[in-house]
């Protein structure tokens, strides 16, 4: 578990469903590497197809170049049914904690754009270069995914709501069933939120993602799966759980 603090006092917290643990997947939908194109291309159609096979949120954070470069997986995953945030990656993928106010207005409204004039509540930062807070709220954003891997409850504070990473999923660096599942493991021991992210482009591994997929990304599915079919977490969104955090009684069943 090198590199991930554990915050081992159980939470009291109740998650989206009622539960007292959840979990999360978000993916960033960026190639700012032209040989990066068809991995992600593959692997927008791999995870889209696994998602609907166990019936996991996913929360995609969309970069605006990349959705209008490389439409159609773009596409795929705005027509995919499911259970899907659209979260703002920015559209130019730039360092948000550096842009002035105005950049980052301009830069937000042409996402907006590109994305049919969606409101995103989440943002992922590029580089997790985190800042310019104040105006994020005022464009109307609530969480981000941190940068700390921390296996706890997501902290809440000035109007923010940080959903910390507990694993990245590579297919070059790692990333095994067996350590997902002691960290799914772990945060539903500690009534916390096991938040997966990676990018699409990652499941390739020597060239062959299928094989990544149906040998790493579908088990791992599958896991979080059978755990909410036996009550012990909730699959949600981002936006879902950040909303159960700064609303309780959002998360509480219906």
């Amino acid at each position: 578990m090198a590199g991930v603090t554990l915050s081992p006092a159980k939470s009291d917290r109740i998650y989206p469903g009622g539960k007292r643990a959840a979990a999360c997947v978000s993916l960033d939908f960026d190639v700012t590497r032209e040989s990066r194109a068809e991995a992600n291309h593959k692997g927008t159609h791999l995870l889209l197809y696994c998602a609907e096979r166990y019936g996991i949120p996913l929360t995609w954070a969309i970069c605006g170049m990349t959705a209008e470069k490389d439409p159609e997986p773009f596409e795929a995953v705005m027509n995919a049914g499911g259970t899907y945030e659209i979260a703002s990656h920015t559209y130019s993928h730039f360092r948000v904690d550096t842009a002035t106010p105005a950049e980052l207005e301009a830069d937000t409204q042409r996402w907006r754009a590109v994305v049919g004039g969606l409101d995103p509540r989440t943002i992922i930062f590029p580089y997790n270069k985190m800042g310019n807070f104040e105006t994020l709220k005022r464009l109307g954003f609530t969480n981000y995914r941190g940068e700390e891997r921390r296996v706890g409850t997501p902290l809440v504070g000035n109007g923010f709501c940080n959903i910390p990473p507990v694993m990245y999923l590579s297919g070059r660096s790692g990333g095994t069933v067996e350590t997902a599942k002691m960290f799914i493991n772990l945060c539903i021991r500690y009534r916390s939120v096991f938040h997966l992210w990676s990018h699409p482009w990652n499941l390739s591994r020597e060239g062959d993602p299928t094989r990544h997929s149906e040998l790493v990304l579908s088990p791992i599915f599958a896991y979080l799966r059978e755990k909410q079919d036996e009550g012990s977490l909730q699959l949600c969104t981002m936006s879902q759980l950040a909303q159960s955090m700064q609303n309780p009684e959002a998360g509480q069943p219906n």
